[in-house]
């Protein structure tokens, strides 16, 4: 019986044993060299065909663009685009972050798609496309530690990241590939990789840091003077920080509105009498000074009961709006995370809500509430209107 080495390279002279472990060397004994050649091209083409099948599941996707447009509130928009296999119905994508707002994906045509999100991102029903357009908002890309924001990410490919306006660059992960500025936005291309960006939003001279001063010492003036504080020299220092803000003069607007609130705070309201070092032992000597005190405390209850009385005596009554909060929000894409929550709380319960129902919604103090109000009262979005010794909050109309 003979034997026959069968391989992909054939030896002219002597044959010898493969070592162990090669898998396209193989002992066929008994057999015809016709088989053994038949059995080498089975097992060839099953080799192609696995590693074919291995490409094609590798290369279902390939990255080809990515923008991160980041915000002073720590919110980032993501614009992701890259090509898809067309000889497949679905593809999985992952995506940079977990909570995805927002999400919209559309295909070369510009048509949007049907996406179901996975644990690290999308299954796309691409139908055939073979280019994808990925936009969504997210807020988990960014931390910040005291007034430091940090923007970490782990990249396919080289990237770019516009950082906020009034944004200082306090530390790269990285040497970017370019630095650039448009509208006062920095812009840094970054190499592929895990990459992180630090900077400061409203460092001293900046128009944002100016604009937050102004408003918290208007706001502690305000409280001030509704509790019988003088607050002329305040209120003429606040007026010399909005003329140096009107002048660009950020840098010297933002002392000045902090001295005015600073000299606020250091001011206290003037005692109303002088009280004795014992009061026990001045009532103790005047005989008229008890029935004097109960009387006095009876006039005071009473009249705390009417004036209750009379504030739910006025009834407020709220007028229940469809509030198209998406078309606001589109048109806004700057405001603050707290002040879209805002929003959308004021939407819900109908386009009007009472200043005590936001602040117990969220939680919020008095004067941080009312700085919110303020803030989306300057932009147009609310109104407020003042009914029975309380604030009413109500959406404006958008046409």
């Amino acid at each position: 019986m003979q034997s026959a080495w069968v391989c992909l390279h054939l030896r002219t002279r002597k044959t010898t044993r493969p070592p162990n472990g090669y898998s396209l060397f193989r002992k066929v004994a008994g057999t015809s060299n016709k088989k053994a050649t038949t059995w080498v091209i089975v097992q060839s083409i099953l080799l192609i065909l696995l590693m074919q099948a291995n490409a094609q599941a590798a290369s279902t996707y390939s990255a080809e663009s990515l923008l991160f447009r980041s915000y002073a509130d720590g919110r980032i928009d993501v614009i992701y685009e890259v090509t898809v296999d067309t000889s497949l119905a679905t593809v999985e994508i992952p995506l940079f972050g977990s909570l995805y707002e927002n999400l919209l994906i559309l295909n070369e045509q510009g048509l949007p798609l049907d996406y179901s999100t996975t644990t690290d991102g999308v299954r796309v029903d691409s139908l055939g496309s073979w280019r994808l357009r990925i936009t969504y908002s997210i807020s988990d890309l960014t931390s910040k530690l005291g007034r430091v924001w940090t923007i970490a990410v782990t990249s396919p490919i080289e990237f770019t990241i516009v950082l906020p306006q009034d944004s200082t660059i306090v530390g790269l992960s990285a040497s970017p590939t370019s630095i650039s500025s448009i509208d006062g936005r920095h812009v840094i291309t970054l190499p592929l990789g895990s990459q992180e960006v630090s900077y400061m939003i409203g460092v001293v001279g900046t128009r944002e840091q100016a604009q937050i001063l102004i408003e918290e010492a208007a706001d502690v003036i305000r409280q001030a003077s509704s509790e019988g504080v003088q607050v002329a020299e305040a209120e003429a220092m606040l007026e010399r920080a909005k003329q140096e803000f009107e002048n660009q003069r950020y840098a010297e607007a933002e002392l000045i509105a902090r001295e005015a609130k600073q000299l606020v705070e250091k001011t206290q309201p003037p005692p109303l009498h002088t009280s004795p070092t014992d009061p026990l032992a001045f009532v103790s000597t005047q005989p008229w000074s008890i029935p004097a005190i109960l009387i006095g405390i009876v006039a005071v209850v009473l009249a705390l009961r009417i004036r209750k009385r009379n504030k739910q005596g006025v009834e407020v009554t709220k007028t229940f709006r469809q509030i198209n909060l998406d078309k606001i929000l589109a048109a806004h894409t700057d405001l603050r995370v707290d002040d879209r929550e805002a929003l959308e709380f004021i939407a819900q319960a109908g386009g009007e809500v009472l200043e005590t129902e936001l602040r117990e919604k969220f939680k919020l103090p008095r004067s941080t509430a009312w700085r919110m109000i303020k803030r989306l009262q300057r932009q147009g979005l609310v109104e407020i209107r003042k009914i029975g010794g309380q604030n009413l909050i109500s959406i404006t109309d958008v046409s």
